[in-house]
């Protein structure tokens, strides 16, 4: 959840994409001596529980309250046994943030089946593919894949253009009334990049390179690219726009570039190695 929203929050106030993922990564990497500065996690307990030994001590699958309360210990009035309640919480919370965020991760890439064969490879240079579009619409959707190639090309590379084009084409196919309306081309093409830059994290720097301004200053547009991204998203299934904004995702490995590929394959191994983890703590604490 934290990292889903500090994500959301850079999203939304266009943060360097690199800080937000080192943030994100810091997270990880200071959960667990957060943890551990919150309780050592004694496998004796001092105070009113006196010298209780819950080394090893087998619930029996019931909750840590029933097996304090059936020990004689007064929940309610004693300290050390509401630090035990919050830390069996803590971790229990941990845990199925691990596990929000492996799946995120995972439809991110495609899901389990497709795993196998991500890879961190770039994408290609491919031309527009226009079979099976409605031919009424070729000549519109032509036009803006020409804006597109033309202003994302120099703002943000090769990959992020072919990731462009491939979602140009899915809209197309998907719901080609999109394309028949009054809207400008400038404004279909800048959410389009929109679109494919925050599922990229592409948007590094809010004065420099591909930023949201620079996008809509080259195609010299005033509307915010994310309204009629909004309409795109709904055609393409996505119902929550604030949820998403909070990790951008299309479930298609085809529309990442490699370097976003490669950061998401190695965030989803860190958080299977933290769950596959028996015991987050130090070697001398145990339960």
């Amino acid at each position: 959840m934290l990292r889903a929203f500090i994500q959301f929050a850079d999203a939304e106030r266009d943060f360097p994409g690199h800080l937000t993922r080192h943030t994100v990564d810091e997270v990880g990497v200071q959960e667990k001596d957060f943890l551990r500065q919150i309780g050592s996690r004694p496998s004796s307990t001092s105070g009113p529980l006196g010298n209780v030994d819950l080394t090893g001590h087998d619930l029996g699958g019931n909750s840590l309250l029933d097996v304090l309360t059936r020990m004689g210990v007064d929940v309610e009035n004693d300290p050390e046994a509401q630090r035990l309640l919050a830390l069996q919480a803590a971790l229990a919370t941990v845990a199925d943030l691990d596990l929000r965020a492996r799946d995120e991760i995972v439809a991110a890439l495609g899901g389990e089946d497709a795993l196998a064969s991500v890879n961190g490879e770039p994408l290609p240079d491919e031309p527009l593919i226009l079979d099976g579009v409605a031919s009424d619409v070729v000549d519109r959707v032509r036009a803006i894949d020409a804006l597109m190639v033309t202003v994302g090309t120099s703002l943000s590379g090769i990959e992020l253009r072919t990731s462009a084009r491939r979602l140009l084409r899915r809209l197309a196919l998907a719901e080609p009334k999109l394309f028949r309306g009054t809207a400008k081309d400038a404004n279909s093409a800048a959410s389009i990049l929109w679109i494919t830059g925050h599922i990229n994290s592409m948007f590094r720097s809010v004065t420099e390179g591909f930023t949201v301004r620079a996008l809509t200053d080259a195609l010299e547009i005033t509307a915010a690219p994310s309204t009629r991204a909004k309409v795109f998203l709904r055609a393409l299934g996505v119902k929550d726009i604030q949820d998403w904004m909070g990790f951008p995702r299309l479930g298609d490995p085809s529309l990442l570039i490699g370097e976003e590929r490669e950061r998401l394959l190695s965030d989803l191994q860190v958080i299977e190695d933290e769950m596959d983890d028996d015991d987050p703590w130090d070697e001398d604490n145990s339960w």
